[in-house]
């Protein structure tokens, strides 16, 4: 099976070599095309210099073409075409004639001494310098003169359906008397053309050699670069999956990866804490429920020893730690149940203030025998959606938290008011407080602030975190602080209604 990273670097590899070709097949098309354009340009710019002789040629016949246009079209072709290079001192070689051709003549392009002196003419009126000059260098080109109604008079035939050829008109006192047609090459001919196409071929096919090349080295290189953070996640998560949690990735990329990396990061601290708060769970909840179980046990074998008389006091005893024992598993039965979103809610539209009062009422009594003044402030109607049983077992768990770890003498006091979009209520008492590191903490299960909370005076420590949950249940927050009063702020904000 083929890892990632030769997979990756096949496929760019393979992206690479298919623009690679594209590339150089358009670029072909294009220098081909771009050829051909030249041929015909040249091939134009031939049958306008040919032309003016023709007009010439015409105007000498008396304004008409003739049997001898197709002898002097032969010679007019043969002067326009290359004549082969001699070196200097070679025989034949003469020099180059001067400049006196049949456009210059028609033109008035000849210099003074060129116009008193006209050049040799033969009797079809053409030089003879050119009558039988030495045959042409390369493949000749198929040329052929038409009149003006389009009928064949001289040169090669040419097919009507060959899309390949040009054609230039021949003008002799402003109209046109003829056509002058050419077939164009799509292909080299010349030698030094057939050269330049193989030298031409020759670069592409170097040129994509050393681009595959270099984009195989590239390929590599990028694919990775781009994987080794991949493996980097592969191997932290990996060891997520083993267990080990106590795992940190490098990570100084800014990009997604990035992001990535810190997001691992993040869950393996918080599954850290997670096992770490499960063991912690799991080793309070057993001393949660050894101590009432092992004072049961106690005392049960102390009474059938006789050493502990069964009395009303010793029922009384094991009744209290059965109580305590029950109350223990009763909040393990509501936080499991609140954890899973297994308690049910009926909501229904509720006046907060009114609620409230009612369950604060029985409060003011205990609290005043607890030497604690328990005052409220709420005035309604506040309407919130929600859950009446539910919301009252929110605020007397809080109420009884207040009272259980609030010293005598103390205050409780309650107040509630609503803003825009919220009802907030908040609960202060006063000391003792907490340090301000525990307040995030004083909802986590089985929490103790060990200086003021104990066994003795309150419960195991999920109150608060059933409180939490009821309150998240109803759309809410709920979160702890200083209290003015030097105790402990609970706040509650829940949207209204």
């Amino acid at each position: 099976m083929k890892s990632i990273s030769t997979k990756l670097f096949l496929t760019l590899l393979g992206l690479t070599a298919v623009t690679l070709i594209t590339t150089i097949s358009l670029a072909r098309w294009g220098f081909e095309y771009g050829f051909l354009d030249y041929r015909r340009s040249l091939e134009a710019e031939r049958l306008q210099n040919l032309a003016p002789p023709l007009a010439v040629h015409y105007e000498s016949n008396g304004g008409q073409w003739s049997v001898s246009t197709s002898a002097a079209f032969d010679s007019i072709l043969r002067r326009s075409l290359p004549h082969p290079q001699r070196r200097k001192g070679e025989a034949g070689h003469r020099p180059p004639l001067p400049k006196h051709s049949f456009e210059d003549r028609v033109d008035g392009g000849f210099d003074r001494e060129s116009r008193n002196r006209p050049p040799p003419r033969g009797p079809d009126g053409f030089d003879r310098e050119f009558r039988n000059g030495p045959p042409p260098r390369g493949p000749v080109r198929k040329t052929a003169l038409y009149n003006s109604s389009g009928n064949y008079i001289a040169g090669d035939i040419l097919l009507e359906s060959n899309a390949n050829f040009i054609s230039v008109p021949i003008i002799y006192n402003e109209s046109q008397i003829g056509e002058l047609r050419a077939s164009v090459f799509t292909q080299a001919i010349t030698p030094e053309e057939k050269a330049f196409a193989r030298q031409q071929t020759l670069a592409s096919i170097v040129i994509a050699v050393l681009a595959l090349l270099l984009a195989g080295v590239a390929s590599w290189i990028l694919s990775r670069t781009l994987l080794t953070p991949i493996f980097t996640l592969k191997r932290g998560i990996g060891s997520l999956a083993k267990g080990d949690f106590a795992i940190e990735l490098p990570n100084d990329r800014q990009d997604e990866l990035g992001e990535l990396m810190a997001d691992i990061n993040r869950l393996s601290s918080v599954l850290e804490q997670n096992r770490a708060s499960r063991r912690r769970w799991l080793a309070d909840i057993s001393h949660e429920l050894r101590t009432p179980v092992t004072i049961l046990a106690g005392e049960i074998e102390a009474m059938k020893d006789g050493v502990r008389s069964l009395d009303l006091n010793g029922i009384d005893s094991l009744s209290h730690e059965t109580d305590r024992l029950k109350h223990l598993i009763d909040d393990l039965y509501q936080l499991s149940l609140s954890e899973v979103g297994g308690l049910r809610y009926e909501f229904e539209k509720i006046d907060l203030a009114e609620s409230l009062h009612a369950i604060v009422k029985p409060f003011i009594s205990r609290a005043k025998t607890q030497g604690l003044r328990l005052g409220v402030n709420a005035n309604g109607p506040h309407y919130v959606s929600g859950d009446s049983i539910r919301l009252e077992q929110l605020f007397i768990n809080l109420l009884n938290n207040s009272i259980y770890y609030t010293d005598s003498p103390g205050v409780i006091e309650l107040r509630m008011y609503q803003d825009d979009t919220n009802i907030i209520i908040n609960i202060d008492d006063s000391a003792p407080g907490a340090a301000e590191g525990d307040f995030d903490s004083l909802f986590k299960p089985l929490f103790r602030i060990e200086e003021s909370r104990n066994r003795s005076l309150g419960g195991a420590g999920l109150g608060l975190t059933i409180c939490k949950n009821i309150v998240e249940a109803h759309q809410g927050q709920i979160i702890a602080g200083q209290s003015p009063f030097g105790g402990i702020r609970i706040q509650i904000t829940l949207p209204a209604l």
